[in-house]
This record gives C-alpha cells, structure tokens and sequence, in this order.
C-alpha cells in the first residue's frame, strides 16, 4: 500500500530525531464523522442539493458513539466542509436565509440572523468565537456566542478551514493565550494586513506593490509572508528577511508555520520552469516530493497530499480535514464512489470499515495522557 509523501532534508526524513518511529507515546484515539443516508436516496446525485433528512454519525476507534438528525429541519448541514472535529466535540455550521447556526454534539450553541459562511471556529471556556463571511453583504464578522465583536468591510481573511498552516479551527486560533485572526485590504493602491487579538485589529504592514500571502502570530511574533519586486519575504517581528535565495525561488501562494525551529513557509513555489510545493524558509528551499493539493505540518515533519490521494483514486476526499497528521504518517478517512463498497479509515497498516450508507465528512486525532 502507498503512503501520503513527506517532505526529506540531506535525503532524510523531516523528523531526523524520530526517523520513521511514531514520536506518539500516549494513547491515541481517532474520531471520525460521517453522513447516512435512507438507502432510497440516491447522495452521489443530491437531487434535492442536501435538502434531504440523514443522520449524522460520530466514532471513535471505529465504534459508533453519537449520532445527530441532520437535515434543513435540524438544521445541521449533510456538507462535509460543514463538519469540524475539535477539541475531542463535533462542531456543526449551518446557514440559510434564516440565519446562521452553531453546534457542538448536535446542540445549539449559539445562532444569529445573518447568513454567515464561516472561515474560523474556537469554543473556549463556555465561549463560542467565530469569523466568517456574510453571505450577502461579503463583510467580515467577528463573533462571540453570535454577538458581533467586531465587523470588516472589504477585507480578505488570512486562512480558513480548507488552508493550509491552519489547524481544524480555521482562519481562528490561540496564540499565548489570545484569540487571533489575520485579514488583509486593499485601497488607493496599497495592501494593507492587520492581525486581530481578542478582538482588537492593528496594522502590520501597508505598502504599494506587494501581495501579501499569509500573516499569523507566532509563538507570540507578528509574522508576514509576502511578494515584493518578484522576492518572497518574510517579517518576523519586524525583521525582514528573503526567502527566495538570491531571488532564485519565488513562492506563489504559501502559509506560515514553525517549522523545526524557524518562521517558515508551506505552499506553492517557482524556480525558473521549474514548480512544486515545499517547506521553505531563510536559505533553505525543502521540495516535497510529488505534487500537492493539501501539505500537512506539525512543526517537524511535513507532508502533502493529492486530491484525491494519488493512491486511491476510486474514492472522495472532501477536504483537508478528512485526513489528519501524526507525526510523520496521515490518517484518512476516504469514501469509495461504488456505493456498494463500505466507507472506510486508514492509518499505517490499519484499516477500519464503517457499516453506513453514506460518507466519511472528517477525522481527528484525540491524544490522552
């Protein structure tokens, strides 16, 4: 059986202490979301565009342990993009022109009355934070337990669930103890990245041409990923410093992350004809090794993968969160496109089968002391 691809540094592996072991000692369980559906309907067409009563379903280690009704009257969406797996709770988002609804575990949390597409999801200590998009207007809205906080008009956000360098929780995470999010703007011919912490927006940078790839806050640093005069760059704390060694690499779309010790980037670059997805930083360009739709990083082994993975190329993959990393292996949960063949999920050398008419939506790794 194949595996997902890691990235290799000096023609070793990304995690040289480990090597191939699991850096894993505590017990790990898996949870997986799911999607059943009445045996009379027929999903792979959706003829009713999820307009449909299902059943959502939680396991863990292959064992059924929730299930939630699911549907417009319950108001939790079949999509799988609509499901997040954080924290050990199953977060679902449901929008339509009454409004928006959160819940954990099938029960509401909070709702509003605007249509909101969310990028970012954080549940702490009893609050529920949120960023999203407004589906008519196109503004930003910050929130807690659906009271808007802070709202933005014309900005892009940095991250979301499907990218790259940000964890389950999407475009929102916790940062020394603070809540942050990044968007950008653009006017009069200036880019312009602001960092928001606990709901509080300053201005990092603004400048005319420069196209700004990623900002974040790590490990307590104000960060910045962008392009300027065909030079990738990166502040970290307000020290500028190349990433495109002597101008010969030039990254078109990236995420920043810590990678085994310094501000990196994850994505997409271009040294002449020449084009892949690595992990980068100062002077140091790491190609993966075949192309990649989603590139997965814990700070110390880096992989990526293709959509569909190159290995199965029979089944759906939804998105990102359909596979998660541990240490230097994935686990995914992929849905065969023959309905008669059971979903099923997929770690090193082991497989589990779910008895379901439907799909998998999700997995996520709950790691116990």
């Amino acid at each position: 059986m194949g595996h997902p691809r890691s990235s290799e540094r000096g023609g070793g592996s990304v995690n040289p202490e480990n090597g191939n072991a699991s850096p894993h000692k505590k017990d790990t369980a898996f949870l997986v979301s799911a999607v059943s559906f009445p045996s009379s309907y027929d999903w792979q067409r959706d003829s009713l565009f999820g307009a449909v009563d299902c059943t959502l379903l939680l396991f863990r280690d292959g064992k059924q342990v929730a299930e939630y009704p699911a549907g417009p009257s319950a108001r939790i969406s079949p999509s799988p993009d609509r499901h997040h797996i954080i924290g050990g709770a199953l977060f679902t988002e449901y929008s339509d022109s009454r409004g928006t609804t959160v819940k954990m575990n099938g029960r509401e949390l909070c709702s509003w009355d605007e249509p909101e597409l969310l990028h970012g999801l954080l549940y702490k200590a009893g609050t529920l934070h949120t960023v999203g998009i407004d589906r008519s207007g196109g503004g930003i809205s910050y929130r807690r337990n659906g009271a808007v906080v802070m709202k933005v008009d014309g900005g892009n956000l940095m991250g979301g669930f499907s990218c790259d360098g940000y964890g389950p929780g999407g475009a929102l995470y916790e940062d020394a103890g603070h809540i942050c999010f990044a968007y950008r703007s653009a006017l009069e011919g200036k880019q312009s990245v602001y960092m928001v912490t606990d709901g509080k927006a300053r201005l990092l940078m603004s400048a005319p041409d420069v196209s700004i790839l990623d900002a974040k806050m790590l490990d307590g640093t104000e960060t910045i990923l962008y392009n300027q005069s065909h030079v990738t760059m990166i502040s970290y704390g307000g020290d500028r410093r190349s990433i495109s060694q002597g101008g010969g690499v030039y990254w078109e779309r990236g995420s920043l992350v810590m990678y085994d010790g310094h501000p990196s980037v994850i994505g997409s670059y271009r040294i002449g004809d020449d084009a892949g997805e690595a992990v980068g930083w100062e002077r140091v360009c790491v190609p993966l090794e075949e192309a990649a739709d989603y590139i997965y990083c814990d700070g110390t082994s880096c992989m990526g993968l293709s959509q569909p993975p190159e290995d199965y190329p029979d089944c759906y993959f939804f998105h990102r969160n359909c596979a998660c990393q541990l240490g230097n292996t994935l686990a995914l949960v992929l849905t065969p496109r023959d309905t008669g063949k059971s979903p099923y999920f997929i770690y090193g050398y082991r497989t589990d089968k779910f008895n379901i008419y439907g799909y998998l939506s999700g997995v996520a790794a709950v790691i116990s002391e």
